[in-house]
């Protein structure tokens, strides 16, 4: 059965009306996982930087170079960690099919990335790639223990 917005409508208002305790609880669980803390995208480039200080990879080397597999694991990792800091509920979440990153974090991560040649589009699909990826426990745990190392830099800075 497909329902309508009119009719998802309708539902929500008999919920509120008959049953307020379920509807503030599904409301507050709802705003839980579609918000994150961090907000502010220019941030973006100063994950990069210590991303790369605590792996001990050239920033100028990752942003400049396209056909290396290492430093491409190394993109999708830090996008990764991008998106444990911008989108944390993936990390909790069991299904991220379907899952749209928040607007404006595909193309701050292409200028982070200098993935000019593909804008938005390029860095896209790493993050596609990487929301796959997080399906895989071992991965999601590498991705979690990666940002635990990078977020007390920062937090010092």
């Amino acid at each position: 059965m497909k329902l309508s917005r009119k009719d998802y409508a309708m539902l929500g208002h008999q919920l509120i009306k008959r049953r307020p305790d379920i509807a503030i609880g599904l409301l507050t669980e709802l705003l839980k996982y579609n918000s994150s803390e961090v907000k502010d995208l220019t941030l973006i480039p100063m994950y990069l930087q210590a991303f790369c200080d605590v792996r001990n990879i050239d920033t100028i080397k990752l942003k400049e170079e396209k056909y290396n597999q290492e430093l491409t694991e190394n993109k999708r990792e830090f996008i990764g960690m991008v998106l444990r800091i911008y989108h944390p509920f993936l990390f909790e979440a069991k299904d991220t099919s379907g899952f749209v990153p928040r607007h404006g974090i595909c193309r701050q991560i292409a200028l982070t990335l200098n993935i000019n040649d593909e804008g938005a589009a390029g860095s896209s699909n790493l993050i596609k790639q990487v929301v796959a990826r997080l399906k895989s426990y071992h991965y999601k745990k590498h991705i979690e223990n990666l940002y635990k190392e990078i977020i007390p830099i920062n937090a010092a800075s």
